[in-house]
């Protein structure tokens, strides 16, 4: 069983650093890869397969656009992709989605993104398995367990990226009261910002299979 592996194509090398150091820090064994143009891309992809999750960008320097895309889709036939871009093309989503192909724009917070990544290579068998052992899993486990539903559903919302105001808006409480909560939850969990505590909860879900909830 290979250790998941992650391939980040962009050409901006302090942005897929960026991403790559992000995460590291929160999947450490994950092997992470960085290719910074469309034929390295292709490349690393024939000589590192399997590849659990790509994160791609379609303006390269030796590609541009959907070009880029159909360039990756026809070598990977199968296994999750993501368009990271700034591409300014309203039928873009649309395309990705005909494609089973999942698109974020990269004006979308960080937070976002690694939810993303966290789900993808959580349906991986082993991606999380190295992190820790089992006792700490179960550990973990019962410390989410021993939230109050309301702090789960702040702790999921978050985990999909959404803002203060937004799970206020929500779950009809006041923006002070989610940060209460969100207080509350990092205690419990030991962590200290909303990317660890979005670790913590797709590690949960993907134990229990709520992956898409």
């Amino acid at each position: 069983m290979h250790a998941s592996r992650l391939l980040i194509v962009e050409d901006h090398p302090i942005l897929a650093d960026a991403l790559r150091m992000n995460v590291l820090q929160l999947l450490p064994r994950v092997q992470c890869l960085l290719a910074y143009d469309l034929a390295s891309g292709l490349e690393m992809l024939l000589e590192h397969s399997p590849i659990d999750l790509v994160v791609l960008d379609l303006n390269l320097p030796d590609s541009q656009g959907i070009d880029t895309l159909n360039a990756v889709c026809q070598l990977r036939a199968v296994g999750p992709l993501m368009v990271f871009s700034s591409l300014q093309d309203p039928a873009l989503p649309q395309i990705c989605l005909s494609n089973c192909v999942s698109y974020l724009c990269k004006s979308a917070p960080l937070p976002q993104l690694m939810s993303f990544l966290l789900k993808s290579l959580a349906v991986q068998q082993d991606a999380f398995e190295p992190l820790e052992d089992s006792a700490a899993i179960l550990q973990h486990n019962d410390e989410l367990a021993a939230l109050s539903n309301q702090q789960r559903l702040v702790l999921s919302q978050l985990a999909h990226g959404k803002s203060c105001a937004e799970i206020a808006g929500q779950m009809n409480i006041t923006e002070s009261t989610v940060r209460s909560h969100m207080h509350a939850i990092y205690r419990r969990l030991g962590v200290v910002n909303k990317s660890q505590a979005s670790t913590r909860y797709w590690l949960w879900a993907a134990g229990h299979g709520r992956g898409h909830h």
